[in-house]
């Protein structure tokens, strides 16, 4: 992933430095020593380790690019906004640079609690699941595009006529303002809740590596666990729908429809919501299609590992007729005849932190750029 342009270098040592004490890989060399010193991996292998990016920002002077981002765009054309990772229970900083609605990269943010100036490689690679197969219209049986109105009223009726017989499955990747009004729509219509399809909360605090990663892929296992979402058990609730006990499902990411067990359980519900993201064959057991804003597309919050609630931003807008989570579950709590006092993230946020005892006084604005720990870590935090 990494290019050497020779000629600039200075031969600083630098990126020499970071593979001996950061990733503690020893990759990189001086070869040529005198006059014609240069650097290089050893014995000319490939760079093996998932934090290579990093030699890119520890260089002072250019001469290791990235081979991704080269020749792609002028850094002066971007707009940089300030967000969190959603890789990981990590939460690592970052920064997503963009132009005109396109993410182009995304760079580590300086946070010496979380990430210290550091970034894993699949982190870095995300921005390229922002553009791609994007879910834009709603759609109802069968794959039929339909008016988003249309979509939520029919929505609305099912949820009003299945009353206690509804599920609601939330996302660890969802924001805890998206979790929070997701809570709250499943406490109108009376229905089961939960989240822990494939048990995150087991693994949030679980090392991938000694650098960065952690084995819970979701950016918010702990948030969803603070608000309370583990309600009724992912077992109960799946065997509920299988048992013909369940006439409603709304699932909150529609990838949750790839889980093999959600799959087979969703068969036997005679009408299934998804909000969605992307498109894809695993939206065919979907009644209902709701399109869903990602996380750089919208403002609101993380916990990750550590129990530190971090702020990210919206970059720029979700595309057709998407909107965020939080924004389609306000809607449906209107149509149920329960509205809550708020329209905004940090409107959703406050109303979270009054019901959270270690989120008292929060609010964006307290949040910083570096977030807030709260209550008592998971696990000691590294980085």
């Amino acid at each position: 992933p990494i290019l050497l342009d020779a000629e600039r270098c200075v031969v600083c040592a630098r990126c020499i430095r970071y593979e001996r004490e950061v990733t503690k890989t020893n990759l990189l060399e001086f070869v040529n020593r005198g006059g014609s010193t240069q650097i290089s991996t050893y014995n000319g292998g490939p760079i093996t380790h998932e934090y290579a990016g990093n030699l890119v920002d520890v260089c002072p002077v250019g001469a290791l690019l990235s081979k991704d981002f080269r020749f792609k765009m002028r850094v002066w054309f971007l707009k940089e906004t300030e967000s969190v990772c959603p890789g990981c229970s990590t939460g690592c900083n970052i920064t997503i640079d963009h132009r005109d609605g396109e993410a182009y990269r995304i760079r580590p943010r300086r946070n010496v609690q979380v990430n210290k100036p550091w970034l894993c490689d699949p982190g870095r690679d995300l921005y390229k699941l922002i553009g791609a197969n994007r879910l834009g219209t709603a759609h109802l049986a069968k794959g039929a595009v339909a008016p988003v109105g249309d979509v939520m009223a029919e929505v609305a009726e099912k949820l009003k006529s299945a009353g206690a017989a509804s599920a609601f499955l939330a996302t660890p990747r969802a924001s805890n303002e998206d979790a929070f009004a997701f809570k709250k729509l499943a406490n109108a219509a009376g229905g089961r809740l939960d989240f822990r399809v494939g048990n995150p909360q087991d693994k949030v605090a679980v090392r991938r590596d000694p650098i960065l990663q952690r084995e819970d892929r979701h950016a918010n296992t702990q948030g969803l666990l603070d608000l309370g979402l583990g309600v009724t058990g992912v077992d109960a609730l799946l065997a509920d729908c299988k048992a013909g006990k369940v006439q409603v499902l709304v699932v909150q990411d529609g990838f949750l429809l790839q889980d093999p067990g959600v799959a087979e359980a969703a068969k036997s519900v005679p009408y299934v919501v998804a909000f969605s993201t992307h498109q894809g064959p695993h939206l065919a057991a979907a009644h209902a299609v709701i399109p869903v804003a990602m996380w750089a597309e919208t403002d609101g919050t993380f916990t990750n590992f550590d129990r530190r609630v971090q702020r990210f931003r919206r970059a720029f807008d979700a595309p057709g007729e998407a909107r965020a989570r939080y924004e389609v579950a306000l809607d449906l709590l209107s149509r149920l005849g329960a509205p809550i006092s708020a329209a905004t993230a940090a409107d959703l946020f406050v109303l979270a932190a009054a019901e959270v005892a270690d989120w008292a006084g929060l609010t964006h604005r307290a949040l910083g750029p570096l977030g807030r720990a709260t209550g008592k870590s998971a696990a000691p935090a590294t980085a």
